[in-house]
């Protein structure tokens, strides 16, 4: 897979917290880490090179908790796909809202008799 700043941990221990990704990580910069489901977690870094030394040194032999961690990029479809769907959600409830407010002020407006 092509390389990314966006990497995905699998096999990861279910009680490993953010901070454990993050003490692991910490000489590859600043990162995001996201906890996606048991054993899955995102980890962004700030740049695509600190996540290609990463990934290169660590492929082989990434441990957490004593169980091997594998490694790959995170494809560009899925980078940030929850977060898009959030933000695509919350931008057409507040769509949604305004319509229901101008269509109740121009039914408020329509039923009040026309001044001459």
């Amino acid at each position: 897979m092509d390389p990314s700043r966006h990497v995905i941990l699998t096999g990861v221990p279910v009680h490993t917290s953010e901070a454990d990704i993050h003490t692991l990580l910490q000489d590859y910069g600043r990162l995001v880490v996201r906890h996606q489901h048991d054993s899955t977690w995102h980890v962004s870094f700030d740049s695509v090179e600190y996540a290609q030394v990463f990934v290169e040194a660590s492929f082989d032999d990434f441990v957490i908790h004593g169980a091997a961690v594998a490694l790959d990029y995170l494809p560009s479809d899925r980078r940030g796909a929850s977060d898009r769907r959030r933000h695509d959600e919350s931008r057409r409830s507040r769509s949604t809202e305004r319509g229901s407010r101008d269509r109740r002020l121009h039914d408020r407006d329509s039923d009040r008799p026309r001044e001459r």
